[in-house]
């Protein structure tokens, strides 16, 4: 809860227009994380690497720990991003609180 409470309060502080990308994700388009990414990603294991992105559902932030590179994705409609399984899913597996 500490963590989505300091990504919440950072959010607005990175908020920038993002050019397009390709992905190596089958259900979803990527755009680079820039600093929102950053920060998001410090908290990035082997075991963990893609996280919500606050306060949207379809999207979520990708982490390569190796590269030190954050990518935001955004899953194809109607799909949310499911932090279990770690991609893309349907919304009603997905669990997400947020309604955008």
């Amino acid at each position: 809860m500490r963590f989505s409470s300091l990504l919440f309060t950072l959010l607005p502080l990175f908020s920038r227009a993002q050019s397009d990308s390709d992905t190596d994700d089958a259900f979803a388009s990527g755009q680079p994380g820039g600093e929102l990414g950053w920060v998001v990603c410090q908290f990035a294991t082997p075991e963990v690497w893609h996280f919500p992105y606050p306060g949207d559902c379809t999207k979520f932030i990708k982490c390569d720990i190796e590269h030190h590179l954050s990518t935001i994705y955004s899953c194809d409609k109607p799909l949310h991003f499911n932090p279990y399984i770690q991609t893309c899913d349907w919304s009603e597996n997905a669990g997400c609180a947020f309604h955008v």
